[in-house]
């Protein structure tokens, strides 16, 4: 196959992955796949394959994670630019501000700084912190900056624009979430001009983990030092900054495998080969500051960690959809990739921004202020990729309590307005709210607990500000036979 052939190969692959991606979190609005192969989909990536393998282990993620592996030690890094989503947001972004996109050059160093903050971000995810290891792990990382630019202004067209559309499945806009996932994709766009692919080689924890086996690839990109003339084309072009020209080398274990360099040799200087044709490698001395550096960011990422988990304690616990274990559970699981938000049909699910403090940024919860959880819907557990929500049957989740209605009966509407308000008890599934008669004969609501399966209906749907029913979250939900022997 020739150069070009093997960049145009690469392209296509890429552009047809990136579709699948990015199709999987448009599903709660066009409902392109099925939930099982969302979850499929979902799971072809390092990261969230790696965290389900210990939440919910099957042969699927385990045959994953070995292909990847293998592929990389065959190939090089080529799932960092052709099979992971951010990686070719990133590229897409180049290629459409290409004017104003800084040529590459070679730079040294940048290895301990990597693997610190990988070994950092993995401590943080094996400690309860997968919400913070979300804003460095790709396919996470994509999907909030996704669902921002994309994902959001698609459903306010369809809200706007569609008809026929129940008022349940109208979601409201999250402002703060969209801005938070604008804030990463314009930081990101700057780093693809300045730099191009410094993330990867940089912050990114999947691309740690391919770095050490890119340099034990078998194909690897090699430089003829009898055919190269120095004209540093091939430097320039290389996105990962991974060729140094002067001493004739490439640093296998930067390249993402673009094909870009085969290209841009005119003289065929570069292969991409198991021969054994590279120059000598780059001279690095590490001085004392970069020895001391990763102790540095060990220690303060371990104050990070004191800090935000005192903080969360703090906090009081929020609703979870059925399917999640328990808080501490999910908080340890969930890296935020946004999929559940999207696939959400009513739009309870939102992403926390102070609610669930530092540890909890952007990880779900059941807002049921904006929306309520339609009682026999499972759409969230189906399709996520890590286990925090684990999939459930329909049956399985009209049998699950997530938290109790509470009425604070001096703030309902019959009794401060002398209303004839009946709105709670109307819409609760389970028939756990009737009326019953209070002060001067004021009809308000009385709630079976031994019934109530915390949806948030009555919630949702309580005319009154503040609320006269609010839902007390349950840390751990309870089940079927669990809430018969609380009741």
């Amino acid at each position: 196959m020739s150069d070009g052939s093997l960049k145009f190969a690469r392209r296509v692959a890429a552009l047809i992955f990136f579709t699948l991606m990015a199709a999987i979190f448009c599903n709660g609005i066009v409902n392109i796949f099925s939930e099982n192969a969302i979850d499929c989909i979902a799971n072809l990536n390092l990261a969230s394959a790696t965290i389900s393998l210990f939440s919910r282990p099957n042969f699927y993620v385990v045959g994953v994670l070995v292909f990847f592996t293998i592929l990389t030690l065959c190939f090089g890094r080529i799932y960092c630019s052709t099979l992971c989503p951010l990686g070719v947001l990133m590229d897409i972004c180049a290629f459409v501000l290409k004017p104003w996109r800084k040529k590459s050059s070679f730079k040294k160093g940048g290895k301990v700084f990597h693997f610190t903050l990988a070994v950092l971000a993995i401590c943080l995810l094996c400690v309860g912190f997968a919400g913070v290891f979300g804003f460095l792990e790709p396919f996470s990382l994509f999907g909030k900056i996704w669902t921002s630019i994309f994902t959001t202004p698609l459903e306010f067209f369809r809200n706007f624009y569609g008809t026929n559309i129940h008022a349940s499945t109208q979601r409201s806009f999250n402002f703060s979430a969209w801005l938070v996932g604008l804030i990463l994709f314009c930081a990101l766009v700057f780093f693809v001009l300045r730099r191009g692919r410094i993330f990867c080689n940089t912050l990114c924890p999947v691309g740690a983990y391919l770095r050490l086996l890119a340099k034990f690839s078998v194909f690897k990109f090699r430089m003829d030092t009898n055919a190269c003339v120095s004209c540093k084309k091939c430097e320039k072009q290389c996105k990962a900054e991974a060729i140094d020209s002067k001493n004739f080398h490439i640093d296998s274990s930067k390249c993402v495998s673009c094909f870009n360099c085969l290209n841009s040799c005119n003289k065929g200087a570069i292969t991409f080969s198991t021969a054994q044709k590279e120059g000598k490698k780059s001279e690095q001395n590490a001085d004392s500051s970069r020895r001391n550096f990763p102790r540095n960011m060990l220690l303060l990422g371990a104050a990070f960690c004191v800090a935000a988990k005192k903080e969360s304690e703090k906090s009081a616990p929020l609703a979870l959809p059925a399917g999640v274990k328990d808080a501490s559970n999910f908080a340890s699981l969930c890296t935020s990739c946004q999929l559940c938000v999207n696939a959400c049909p009513s739009g309870v699910l939102t992403p926390a921004i102070t609610q669930r403090g530092l540890s909890g940024f952007m990880q779900p919860y059941l807002d049921f202020n904006k929306s309520y959880c339609i009682y026999n819907c499972v759409d969230c557990s189906l399709i996520c990729p890590t286990g925090a929500i684990l999939p459930i049957s329909k049956k399985q989740k009209c049998e699950i309590k997530i938290g109790t209605a509470k009425l604070d009966p001096e703030l309902c509407i019959n009794v401060s307005q002398d209303g004839k308000c009946n709105e709670c008890e109307s819409i609760c599934p389970v028939n756990a709210i009737t009326l019953i008669n209070y002060k001067k004969n004021a009809a308000i609501p009385d709630i079976s607990e031994p019934l109530c399966v915390g949806c948030g209906a009555c919630q949702h749907v309580c005319p009154t500000q503040p609320k006269a029913i609010n839902i007390e979250a349950l840390h751990t939900h309870l089940h079927n036979k669990d809430m018969v022997s609380n009741a």
